[in-house]
C-alpha cells in the first residue's frame, strides 16, 4: 500500500485510504484469529478489529453526513461511502 502524500491529497483520498488499509488489516486480524491459540494474543486481535470496525463505521457516518450537506465533490464522497460499505474479504 502506497502512503506517500501528494501536495493535492484530500481529506476523501486519505479517508479512502485509511478505510482500505482498516479492511486489509481486518482480513489479517481474522486469519490470524483462526490460527492462534495464545489467549492474550486473541484478546489483542479482537481488541483491535473491535477499533478498527468502530473507526469504519465512524468514517461511513462521516461520509453519509457529508454528502448530505454538500453539494461539491459527491462523486468522491459516494466512492468513500462505498469503500466503507464493503464486506471484509475472508
Amino acid at each position: 500500500m502506497i502512503t506517500t502524500l501528494s501536495p493535492s491529497d484530500s481529506l476523501i483520498g486519505s479517508l479512502c485510504r485509511e478505510v482500505e488499509y482498516a479492511r486489509f488489516r481486518c482480513a489479517n486480524i481474522i486469519q490470524s484469529l483462526g490460527s492462534t491459540r495464545d489467549h492474550n494474543l486473541l484478546i489483542r486481535l479482537k481488541s483491535e478489529f473491535n477499533v478498527l470496525e468502530g473507526r469504519r463505521m465512524e468514517v461511513l457516518d462521516t461520509a453519509t453526513s457529508l454528502k448530505k450537506t454538500s453539494l461539491s465533490n459527491s462523486l468522491s464522497i459516494n466512492f468513500l461511502i462505498e469503500i466503507c460499505r464493503r464486506p471484509l474479504p475472508i
